[in-house]
């Protein structure tokens, strides 16, 4: 799976909580370790919030 987006949630003394990951289109990615399919919003939101670290 190729993967582009993600998150990755900390809690204090850098103990991961967990991850989300996106692929390219939007529609699969992972949850920790596991593969999941999202709807169209998802990928617009991480788009969106992406756009503003250039």
């Amino acid at each position: 799976m190729d993967l582009r987006w993600g998150i990755v949630l900390y809690a204090e003394k850098d103990v991961r909580l967990g991850a989300i990951y996106v692929d390219r289109f939007g529609r699969g990615g992972a949850i920790n370790e596991f593969t999941v399919s999202f709807d169209k919003e998802l990928y617009h939101w991480f788009r969106d919030v992406g756009r503003g670290f250039h």
